[in-house]
């Protein structure tokens, strides 16, 4: 999904077209301009949902958008063309066009998870977790409202990358927002609550390690040693940077 700096997570124009290109639905009977109409009306909010909303994307859908825009798409390629009579059944055209894409990146987390939770993967980080905790620490709570429980943001989180160079021509800055989600749980609620993008140290964790899971050179038989050496040389880093950042937060 698309993201950036402060911004809620969504697809953009651009994705949400690869998208429907991939899984084969751009043709004669629904072009790349249908898409960008049907993205623009699934947008709209009535002003009685904007008052409830948690969290708003101006440039993006929202998951529930995204599902709007699936509705509507099903209805101009199968119903409006005849080749469905109900929009139950487009649907239904349209998820199965889109079920291999979907199968495929959600075999990929589950190998993630896998390899990530692993002996050997833990091992490294419980002889970093000092570490980890004190730099998860440093650049969360800028966003913590009182009295509730810390927190890192997504902008936090591409703040710390920053410090550490993590990105690379293979892990590019628009990339991060991937790797916060691959550690974030899933949450049943992303429009009148923020919890799915409000990282705990426990998906912290997880974000690191989807790092260096998506930068070059990534083997998962050298998973271990991977994460070792990016824990080895960006830790240290970020402790030292991050002093400076909790002064000009106010010491938060």
């Amino acid at each position: 999904s698309g993201v950036s700096g402060e911004t809620s997570f969504g697809v953009n124009q651009i994705e949400l077209s690869d998208l429907v290109a991939q899984a084969g639905l751009i043709d004669s009977r629904t072009r790349i301009a249908d898409v960008d109409r049907l993205f623009i009306a699934a947008k709209v909010i009535n002003l009685e949902m904007k008052r409830g909303l948690a969290v708003r994307n101006d440039k993006a859908l929202s998951r529930h958008q995204f599902l709007e825009f699936i509705l509507r798409l099903a209805d101009q390629r199968f119903v409006q063309t005849g080749e469905t009579a109900t929009v139950a059944e487009a649907l239904q055209r349209v998820l199965d066009a889109m079920s291999a894409l979907g199968d495929a990146k959600v075999a990929e987390l589950d190998h993630f998870l896998e390899e990530l939770h692993t002996e050997v993967v833990d091992d490294v980080y419980k002889s970093h977790r000092q570490s980890l905790q004190a730099i998860y620490k440093e650049y969360s709570g800028r966003n913590t409202k009182p009295g509730l429980a810390n927190f890192m943001s997504f902008a936090e989180f591409q703040e710390l990358l920053e410090f550490v160079d993590a990105f690379t021509s293979d892990f590019p800055r628009q990339r991060a927002g991937f790797a916060f989600r691959m550690g974030m749980m899933t949450q049943s609620e992303e429009t009148y609550a923020s919890r799915f993008q409000e990282m705990s140290f426990v998906e912290f964790q997880h974000a690191l390690g989807a790092v260096v899971c998506l930068r070059a050179k990534f083997a998962i038989a050298r998973f271990a040693e991977l994460i070792e050496d990016f824990f080895s040389k960006s830790l240290s880093l970020a402790l030292s940077a991050g002093r400076g950042v909790g002064k000009s937060r106010g010491g938060s």
